[in-house]
Order: C-alpha cells, then sequence, then structure tokens
C-alpha cells in the first residue's frame, strides 16, 4: 500500500500545472469547482471514514458528482468539520489510521477539517 503525503502530491501536481483544489459538498448538488479544477475533495464533516465514504455517494440524485484528482489520480477525502459528527478526539484519529486502507481505494489521500479538538494536545497532535 502506497501512502503519499498532500504536500508531495501538491508539489508534484504544482510543477506539472497550476492545482486548483475545491470543495464538494454532500448537501446541495455539491461543485465540479472553478474553471480548470484539477483537485477535488469529498466534503461530508464526518471524521469516521466510512461514514464520510457513504456520505459523498457519487452519482446520488441529491449530490456528489464525480470528482477529479491532481494529475489524473483520485480526488482527497474531507474528514472533520465543525458538527458533532466532526469533533476530533484520541479515539477518533485512532480509528482514521485503523482506516486508512479504506481512503486509499477510493481515494488519493485525505484533507483536514479541524476545527473541534477533544484531548491533550500531546496526545492528539502526533496522531495527525
Amino acid at each position: 500500500m502506497k501512502f503519499v503525503s498532500i504536500a508531495s502530491t501538491f508539489a508534484a501536481a504544482a510543477s506539472a500545472n497550476e492545482l486548483k483544489g475545491y470543495y464538494s459538498l454532500n448537501w446541495g448538488k455539491g461543485s465540479f469547482g472553478p474553471p480548470g479544477a484539477n483537485a477535488g475533495v469529498a466534503f461530508t464533516g464526518y471524521t469516521k471514514v466510512a461514514d464520510a465514504i457513504a456520505q459523498y455517494a457519487t452519482g446520488a440524485a441529491w449530490c456528489c458528482p464525480a470528482l477529479v484528482g491532481p494529475n489524473n489520480e483520485k480526488p482527497w477525502l474531507g474528514i472533520g468539520g465543525s458538527t458533532s459528527v466532526g469533533i476530533w478526539n484520541e479515539a477518533n484519529l485512532q480509528e482514521l489510521i485503523k482506516d486508512l486502507p479504506l481512503v486509499t481505494a477510493q481515494y488519493g489521500g485525505v484533507v483536514f477539517d479541524v476545527e473541534i479538538v477533544y484531548g491533550k494536545s500531546e496526545v492528539i497532535v502526533p496522531l495527525f
């Protein structure tokens, strides 16, 4: 299994062409991003990987257009948010680490939306 940091993906995309990222929300009709967009993020607001993947149902009548990824690779999965299902804590981060294979099966990486965090920094920060 290959894990690639977002920073290295940004660097590779920037060297090939301009990176134009966008969030596609799973409420409303989602988004295709601005003209020339090439780095889509599936955003649901969930911290749990399985929930985030399930709630961005590509092609569903109620939302979720197909996304493009940088350099013609997979798009990214947004994790976290500002509601009760998007709160970060030690247990959620440990679960994310365990569930990374679910991410890489469909997505090129994770984009963190960190708005609410519970826990001690010396425990939480290393998990990111």
